[in-house]
């Protein structure tokens, strides 16, 4: 969770994707939004930097798709950099 979010309890973020036939990210959007900007804003960060495999119709046709993924946040999860023991 981004340190200045001022989230006291777990949010989830849902962000609506679609992939061209190579899997390559065409667009991505809040479909959910946790109510804060700045956690909405690094669950599409964090989307922007996943990788993707396209729809795929059978036969090793791949096609354009979409989805909607859930990024869940907690503020009890370690910061970057830290083990939780």
């Amino acid at each position: 969770m981004p340190s200045n979010a001022n989230i006291a309890t777990n949010v989830s973020v849902g962000v609506a994707v679609v992939v061209d036939n190579q899997g390559d990210l065409v667009s991505a959007s809040v479909s959910s939004s946790s109510g804060s900007q700045i956690v909405d804003q690094a669950a599409l960060s964090l989307v922007r930097q996943s990788k993707f495999l396209p729809g795929n119709q059978g036969c090793g046709n791949t096609v354009p798709d979409s989805a909607v993924f859930f990024v869940s946040f907690s503020p009890f999860s370690p910061k970057p950099g830290q083990l939780r023991k």
